[in-house]
């Protein structure tokens, strides 16, 4: 099978030139996509990393929620709960939300990540809506969305 040299440019004939004369400039030129799962110190200070886990896992947030969720301990993944920067919570019913406050402020003691609350409401065929705490802080004044 042959692909066409067009197939990720644009099907209108002007935008298509463009991308055609940007990518002429560009395509000889060495990939650097850091997509926020690398940090630029990497490439400034050019250290050696000190485990596996930290070049390949950690770093890329789709990997360790993933592994996460399979019930990997952060710890196993070379991280604790003080690395988490933000929670997302789900609820079926808004009436839970105090509850589940107490517990998110159980678990993360002194740590405030920034923390997202959904009531989950699609399950009766309605929108989804979001309640947030500002800065992390459970039992704080939350706004809806």
């Amino acid at each position: 099978m042959s692909l066409h040299e067009d197939r990720l440019f644009p099907s209108a004939p002007t935008e298509r030139a463009i991308a055609r004369r940007l990518y002429a400039e560009v395509r000889d030129l060495p990939i650097i996509s850091p997509h926020g799962h690398t940090d630029p110190a990497w490439f400034a200070d050019d250290a050696a990393f000190t485990d596996p886990a930290s070049l390949l896992i950690v770093p890329d947030h789709y990997v360790f929620r993933m592994l996460y969720s399979q019930g990997v301990a952060l710890e196993d993944l070379g991280a604790s709960l003080s690395d988490v920067i933000m929670t997302r919570i789900y609820v079926h019913d808004v009436h839970d939300i105090d509850r589940v406050a107490v517990i998110h402020g159980e678990v993360f003691r002194d740590i405030r990540p920034a923390s997202t609350l959904v009531e989950d409401i699609a399950w009766d065929g309605g929108p989804t809506r979001s309640i947030k705490w500002p800065n992390g802080t459970p039992g704080s004044r939350y706004t809806t969305t």
